[in-house]
């Protein structure tokens, strides 16, 4: 296994000398590591011409031209998220929708096959159907999903009733 980085440059352990004596890699890093560090040492700091700061300086503060510009970038992309979301969200809302009719598609055909409802059965279907005006007259999608779900949950119980669970007589 190879020396830490970290430790390349600076004094080594015992087991890590012995280690640069086997390893070439880590034997060239750390010489180039060495080699750095004196020759940094060795460099004298320069300081510009006051123009040069004055240009730093210059070129630090924002115009508002830009500053402007990079409002309406930020505003741009969290509108952009928003917008995206909103569609994300009305996807997976119309994929519920579908998957809640299909499961009422089923149910109905599957009491469609008995022709003689018994009186609880009836009692539901009027449900049903006040269920269904109510989901006729809903706009907004997650209002017709709460309508779907509890409409799935009454043919669910004319189903089970259908079957005989309650051990209703039809007359």
């Amino acid at each position: 296994m190879h020396i830490n980085s970290a430790h390349l440059g600076k004094e080594l352990s015992k087991a890590e000398r012995k280690h640069m004596q086997e390893c070439d890699v880590c034997a060239f890093e750390h010489d180039l590591l060495a080699k750095l560090k004196y020759s940094s040492e060795e460099m004298s700091l320069e300081t510009p011409p006051s123009f040069v700061w004055e240009g730093i300086q210059r070129s630090g503060k924002i115009p508002k031209s830009q500053r402007n510009r990079l409002w309406q970038a930020v505003t741009g992309l969290a509108a952009t998220i928003l917008i995206c979301g909103l569609l994300f969200n009305n996807y997976q809302l119309q994929g519920q929708l579908e998957q809640v009719l299909l499961v009422n598609q089923s149910l109905e055909l599957q009491i469609i096959q008995d022709s003689a409802p018994t009186f609880r059965q009836a009692k539901l279907l009027t449900k049903i159907r006040k269920i269904d005006l109510q989901l006729l007259e809903a706009t907004v999608a997650s209002d017709k999903l709460v309508f779907l779900k509890e409409r799935q949950k009454l043919i669910t119980e004319m189903v089970r009733s259908q079957k005989g669970g309650d051990y209703e007589f039809s007359i």
